[in-house]
Parts: C-alpha cells; structure tokens; sequence
C-alpha cells in the first residue's frame, strides 16, 4: 500500500471552508474566510485569482465548482444568483 508521501505544499491565501480542483488538476478554488474564492494555481504555488460578490453579504459562497472544460467557475452563495466567472480573472 502507498505512503501518502508528501509531494508538494501550497501555501494557502487564507484559511479555506470548502475547495475543488479544476478538471485538469492545474487550478483549486477555494471559499476563503476573507469571503472571497481564491484561485491557486498548484504548478506556480501561488493564489492567481481572488473574486468577491458584493451581494453574498459578507459570507464566503456556500458552492463552488468549476465546468467540465475547466474555462469556468461557478458560485452559489446561499438565496443568492449563481455566478459564472472566469476562473483567472
């Protein structure tokens, strides 16, 4: 059975409450105590992207994911629209 070596650390923005990877394993997004979704980019180790919703009241989003192309993140923070961005900008 394997190891569960370490391979890599990435240094997070902020602490984080929910995340998922992009289809191709090179972005995760994260829902971010600051309430913002932060986008790392896991080759370069470093947060890429930072987007924040004025109309999600203060609170990070509830849901997030990206679609299956990975051009796409999506948003959903509570009783509120879900947001389709760019995941980088």
């Amino acid at each position: 059975s394997g190891t569960g070596k370490e391979l890599f650390g990435v240094g997070m923005p902020k602490p984080w409450t929910r995340g998922f990877f992009s289809p191709d394993g090179r972005l995760f997004a994260c829902a971010c105590t600051d309430h913002k979704v932060h986008v790392v980019d896991l080759a370069a180790r470093k947060d890429v992207a930072a987007h924040k919703q004025d109309h999600w009241r203060g609170i990070p989003p509830l849901a997030l994911a990206f679609t299956p192309d990975g051009r796409r993140l999506t948003l959903f923070g509570g009783d509120e629209p879900i947001v389709v961005c760019d995941p980088l900008t």
